[in-house]
């Protein structure tokens, strides 16, 4: 499996948009780098799979689901 980096991982995001993961919420770049290296520190092999669950104007909405 190729290894993902944070900083390659944060750049398909735009820079004004806004994320959550459970209880925790991200607005920047920088604050996606940071919960993927934590995240990525803990959990080293596991299967992600990303849905898109619905679309409208500049929103989207997704669901991840990993094992």
């Amino acid at each position: 499996m190729e290894y993902l980096h944070p900083k390659i991982v944060a750049q398909a995001y735009i820079l004004d948009f806004k994320w959550g993961n459970r209880n925790e919420f991200f607005t920047s770049r920088e604050d996606i780098i940071d919960f993927l290296r934590r995240k990525w520190a803990n959990e080293l092999d596991y299967h992600l799979m990303k849905e898109l669950w619905c679309y409208t104007g500049n929103r989207i909405s997704v669901g991840f689901e990993y094992k």
